[in-house]
């Protein structure tokens, strides 16, 4: 037979019986079986679950008191007051970049993460300094801060092979998402892991306005992974778009989300139906970190003055078939870029990936690291960092001309090194450097 399989065997029926079962599993996950009508009642439908809605969607504004005696709304504009809302629910301690990820009180862990091994690799983060209380003051400030804690932080990614838990974020919650923070080493900058992570966003369908919709609260038979009938799926949730330009951003029921849809192949669950939906967020910012260990060349002798063992960076670097790139290469793109003539950039370079993938991008942040002992190859990096242009549309992202440099010592108490320990594991100084992009007219 073309499969090669004969169906009679054993083998045959196991990977018949095998694939059943996935496909019952991938059935379930895309047309979940509602319970609202069982004993339990509809607290338990994972439907209802999952389509669950923000109180401030039910607060009416009858409901809030008159604020002309508050200060707060009476004498400070709202420009300045949003401004205000904005310092209080930005976190700035949870992932600082001059510190060591925070480490459990766990010997095994920090040994694991000071000689780069797997059991290091889980992320854990210090005590944010989000101010949640001010959400709780009163219904005129929770109606206008409610969103900002998921719009003005990072929705951080610390491991791309990892994927992003299911129902992790109800919708609402994943709409309000606007920037990313990922960790990733060069090897997966330069061959597609970033790509694969930023294309998982589906940020071309926020940029064109879509509404977020829950997958399991929709009935399709399209099993496409990828696509739910015409429109993509973002990490369990389909992308309807909106039928206009400016579309109203007040939440909008399931059903007259699909009644106005282009294309209406898909239908909502019963229980679903009138559950409200509101627009995604563009993704605006960006940040890409790369740690001492993320280099390609990470372990390579710091006094090397071998071109291909020193540290580079460029975002051509990354196009098939071609080698990492050397520090002579990266030298010299810049000095083409500052002669006025910049290289073409590759579908498949890893610029490419970020200005394609993310349409909306303001602002592009690279949060690189590297032993003290690399410093000079560092700075060499961001020299040349600085001649980058990446163009958005209409618009380009260029070196915003501020420095950012950073340094911290790792903890090494109650670790014992092997005589023989290579260089990179007795260096206790890191070196951290900033460069960011942000619009520029042309």
């Amino acid at each position: 037979m073309a499969s090669g399989r004969c169906n009679n065997c054993a083998g045959c029926t196991l990977a018949r019986q095998r694939a059943e079962r996935q496909a019952a599993k991938r059935r379930k996950i895309l047309n979940p079986k509602c319970n609202c009508d069982s004993d339990i009642g509809p607290e338990a439908c994972p439907i209802v679950a999952k389509c669950k809605e923000p109180l401030a969607w039910s607060i009416s504004p009858s409901e809030v008191k008159d604020q002309s005696n508050s200060s707060l709304y009476s004498l400070i504009p709202a420009e300045i007051r949003d401004l205000i809302f904005t310092f209080a629910l930005k976190d700035t301690t949870s992932y600082p970049i001059d510190r060591e990820p925070a480490t459990p009180n766990d010997p095994g862990i920090r040994r694991d993460r000071y000689f780069h091994r797997g059991g290091g690799r889980k992320a854990f983060f210090y005590p944010s300094d989000i101010a949640f209380n001010l959400l709780l003051t009163c219904k005129a400030v929770y109606l206008e801060t409610y969103e900002k804690p998921l719009r003005v932080n990072s929705f951080v990614i610390t491991e791309l092979s990892e994927p992003l838990k299911r129902h992790f974020l109800l919708p609402w919650q994943f709409a309000q998402i606007t920037r990313l923070d990922i960790k990733l080493p060069q090897m997966a900058l330069e061959n597609g892991g970033l790509r694969n992570t930023l294309k998982e966003w589906e940020a071309q369908a926020r940029h064109e306005n879509c509404y977020v919709v829950p997958r399991q609260a929709l009935i399709f038979q399209d099993l496409d992974g990828r696509k739910a009938g015409e429109y993509p799926i973002s990490f369990d949730n389909v992308l309807i778009p909106a039928v206009t330009k400016t579309p109203d951003r007040r939440p909008q029921s399931i059903n007259d989300v699909l009644d106005r849809a282009p294309v209406p192949s898909i239908r909502a669950q019963p229980c679903s139906s009138h559950s409200r939906v509101c627009l995604a967020g563009k993704i605006t910012h960006l940040t890409l970190r790369l740690t001492a260990q993320d280099w390609w060349t990470w372990t390579d002798d710091p006094a090397s003055t071998d071109p291909h063992q020193n540290l580079r960076l460029d975002p051509t670097f990354g196009a098939p078939f071609r080698s990492r790139g050397s520090t002579d290469e990266m030298k010299l793109l810049a000095s083409d870029r500052t002669a006025g003539q910049p290289p073409s950039l590759s579908a498949e370079c890893w610029g490419t990936h970020v200005t394609s993938f993310l349409p909306d991008l303001q602002v592009l942040e690279l949060v690189l690291e590297t032993f003290k002992e690399k410093i000079d190859q560092l700075d060499t990096v961001v020299e040349c960092a600085r001649t980058w242009a990446f163009d958005v549309g209409k618009e380009t992202l260029i070196w915003d001309g501020e420095s950012v440099e950073k340094s911290y010592t790792r903890e090494m108490a109650g670790l014992r090194l092997p005589r023989n320990a290579p260089w990179h594991d007795r260096s206790r100084d890191l070196e951290v450097m900033v460069v960011r992009f942000v619009r520029d007219r042309k």
